[in-house]
């Protein structure tokens, strides 16, 4: 099995080492930066671009692709239910557009689980795209 595209947890992502041993492992897309504890844009944008290793003075093959939404970061603690926390999704996803940018979305398996299936089944059966 062929992994090419992942994500590395925010505790264990450090800047350039897991982008070079990403890159020397064959992968082609990362998606480990973004903001710990609030959605939006840690790079100044959510399209992919080229990543750098300051250490080597080398650009790398490996691309990152911008997390810009975690649900780990917004529960429970910046939206008190699902219904709020979906409006500001879609804040965001309306500013994306304005700025043509995309928007990549991490769920946790537990998520679900842990009683927020609601706001989840939301995003998956509407076009966010639309807003």
């Amino acid at each position: 099995v062929s992994i090419d595209i992942g994500r590395q947890h925010y505790l264990r992502f450090k800047v350039p080492h897991t982008w070079q041993i990403w890159e020397n492992q064959g992968m082609i897309i990362d998606s480990s930066c973004g903001y710990a504890g609030k959605m939006g844009f840690r790079c100044g944008t959510g399209n992919c671009f080229s990543v750098y290793n300051i250490l080597s003075r080398q650009k790398l093959r490996l691309k990152e692709q911008p997390l810009i939404f975690m649900d780990s970061t917004q529960l429970p603690c910046n939206c008190s239910d699902d219904d709020q926390l979906e409006a500001e999704l879609h804040s965001l996803v309306y500013v994306a557009k304005n700025i043509r940018t995309d928007v990549t979305l991490l769920f946790h398996n537990t998520y679900a689980a842990n009683g927020h299936s609601g706001l989840y089944n939301n995003i998956l059966n509407q076009n966010i795209n639309s807003i």
